[in-house]
């Protein structure tokens, strides 16, 4: 802004030709002078600016009669107070303007520091005492600047406990201006806010129960203040965000009725508390925008590390009580959601490796860097190559993969994929792509331990004892007959010489799912059953789809002829067949 002042401006140049005053003077002033708001930083509106962050400075604009005075004026005024940081001639170069550096930027100290110079300085133009006032950018060579200039607080004491609006945060617990104190589980604090009444005022019907609440508040917040001060809060108050206002009367009867109350000890405020848990320093520098920023963040961090700590003690509580340590028996002390657990147990090193260490805790050794769980030592089990430098669960799919496993060991049936996608409740597809080759390697191990514990199951058919037996023995011997028929009780008749009669007589559920299975898989080749028992499954059974036209020899040459004279061959030639059907025939 200094160097824009030395500067030379056209502009400025044709002004200074007018008089000020005069129409011409006027209309350059206000269209074509650049202009600056010297109490705060810029902003595109006048009358509603965007950022109310101060500049650190105090504007004051003086008239003088004449130029001559202006100068001698000027010389007095950097000598006699040394914190004027700038000082230069205005548009006209008939009046000054200053700088005044103070330690308390922005509107809630102006006030205080506008009157205590109005009243050192004589000739201080009135209109300057408006916070958000524009300044046109003049042209003065000869500007006075002071780089080392005193502020105006350490020349003069200021009231810095002015009104309070909200439950006041004690600076000790600041880290510094521009970072939040956060609260994780909030504080119950008085907070008027006023930003609702900007664009909606207080209509007739609402304002008196308004007026009082806010009284009382006001009576709260400031205990040590002096009455006429806070009556003088809440008139404004009253006037800026009623329509209409009420009556002074009316609103200093209410104010003195709850100020009464308070000095008895009869004012209830608990229904006015609010919780809170981000509070901000009322000299913070930072716009809206980047304190709903930083405060989101601030809030999520701290509630991470409360929930960290919860997690570790509830998992310390449990291995002092010899209780399993898993997501679920976590989940239930702590009263977590499973999403919230698994997020907490994502973002935290400390709980992830806790979490390992306590898991593993829960197994012996057996063997280099296996170990088999307690619980069931005479069977196989799920071993785990874990080493201290290898993490084998990183991902919360990976670890709901790991529970899967160990609750599919049944010393009966083996682990798949697919058994795992299905308890896990995920995709085949994403079983898949998490499961490493650790995980490979631990489900290959038990089941290659499960064939040494399962007994071979013989094939041998059971021999017929009875007439029944026989009977039904025969027709599982005429439907093994039938690979090139439908099954049918009627074809069953024809292949062994049993009447329908007999056939239905013996029939049971276990030959209906046989026939049924088989006749839906379309077998071209020969059948072998199992009978055990009563229980008949199949053996050796050759799945090739019979439609297939590879597997017919009077179909090849149609099927190739399809294919040259399909989409694939006329758009890929390179894919196409360059040589005849009997050629590829042979």
């Amino acid at each position: 802004m200094v160097q824009k002042i030395k500067t030379p401006s056209q502009v400025v140049a044709f002004a200074r030709e007018y008089r000020k005053g005069s129409t011409e003077y006027d209309e350059i002033k206000v269209n074509s002078i650049e202009c600056f708001y010297p109490n705060q930083f810029n902003s595109p509106n006048y009358k509603s600016p965007r950022y109310t962050i101060g500049t650190g400075y105090v504007y004051l604009d003086i008239d003088c009669p004449s130029k001559e005075e202006a100068v001698n004026f000027r010389n007095q005024l950097t000598k006699q107070h040394p914190f004027i940081t700038a000082c230069w001639f205005s548009l006209s170069e008939l009046g000054l303007g200053m700088l005044v550096k103070v330690e308390n930027g922005g509107e809630f100290f102006f006030e205080q520091y506008w009157s205590k110079l109005n009243d050192i300085i004589e000739g201080v133009d009135p209109a300057t005492k408006n916070y958000n006032r524009l300044n046109a950018i003049s042209h003065d060579p000869s500007i006075y600047v002071n780089k080392e200039c005193a502020t105006l607080d350490s020349q003069y004491k200021f009231n810095q406990n002015s009104i309070y609006y909200s439950t006041p945060i004690p600076d000790i617990e600041f880290e510094n201006i521009n970072t939040p104190v956060i609260y994780v589980g909030g504080k119950d604090v008085l907070e008027i806010n006023l930003f609702p009444f900007k664009k909606r005022k207080v209509q007739e019907g609402y304002r008196n129960k308004t007026i009082g609440r806010i009284g009382s508040m006001l009576i709260a917040l400031n205990p040590k203040a002096e009455p006429k001060q806070l009556e003088s809060a809440l008139l404004s108050i009253n006037n800026n965000y009623c329509y209409p206002p009420q009556s002074s009367s009316e609103v200093l009867k209410s104010f003195n009725s709850n100020y009464k109350k308070y000095n008895k000890g009869q004012l209830n405020i608990n229904k006015f508390l609010t919780s809170k848990t981000i509070f901000w320093h009322p000299l913070c520098q930072l716009n809206r925008k980047e304190r709903t920023r930083i405060g989101r963040m601030k809030l999520s961090h701290a509630k991470l590390i409360q929930r960290e700590k919860l997690v570790l003690d509830t998992m310390e509580i449990l291995e002092s009580q010899n209780l399993p340590i898993n997501a679920k028996t976590i989940m239930e002390y702590t009263l977590m959601k499973k999403s919230v657990f698994y997020k907490t147990l994502k973002q935290s090193k400390e709980v992830t490796s806790k979490w390992h260490y306590f898991r593993l805790k829960q197994y012996t050794p057996s063997g280099d860097n296996m170990s088999r769980t307690e619980i069931m030592p005479n069977t196989v089990t799920f071993f785990s190559n874990l080493n201290d430098n290898q993490t084998l669960i990183k991902t919360s799919t990976q670890e709901k993969i790991y529970d899967a496993i160990e609750a599919l060991q049944d010393n009966i049936n083996k682990i798949s994929q697919q058994r795992i996608a299905d308890h896990a409740s995920l995709s085949l597809r994403t079983v898949i792509r998490h499961c490493s080759e650790a995980f490979k390697w631990l489900i290959k191990e038990y089941n290659d331990g499960l064939k040494t514990i399962q007994p071979k199951r013989s094939i041998k058919p059971i021999e017929a004892t009875t007439d029944a037996e026989k009977i039904t023995h025969s027709i599982v011997k005429s439907i093994a007959a039938l690979h090139n028929r439908t099954v049918t009780k009627e074809t069953i008749a024809e292949q062994s010489g049993l009447n329908i009669k007999a056939i239905n007589t013996n029939w049971s559920k276990s030959l209906t799912e046989l026939v049924t299975k088989i006749n839906s898989k379309n077998i071209k080749s020969e059948i072998i059953i199992r009978e055990e028992e009563d229980e008949y499954s199949l053996i050796g059974i050759d799945h090739r789809n019979k439609l297939n036209p590879l597997t017919d020899e009077s179909k090849f040459d149609r099927f190739i002829s399809d294919l040259q004279n399909s989409r694939l061959y006329n758009h890929r030639q390179k894919f196409g067949f360059t040589r005849t059907p009997t050629q590829i025939k042979t």
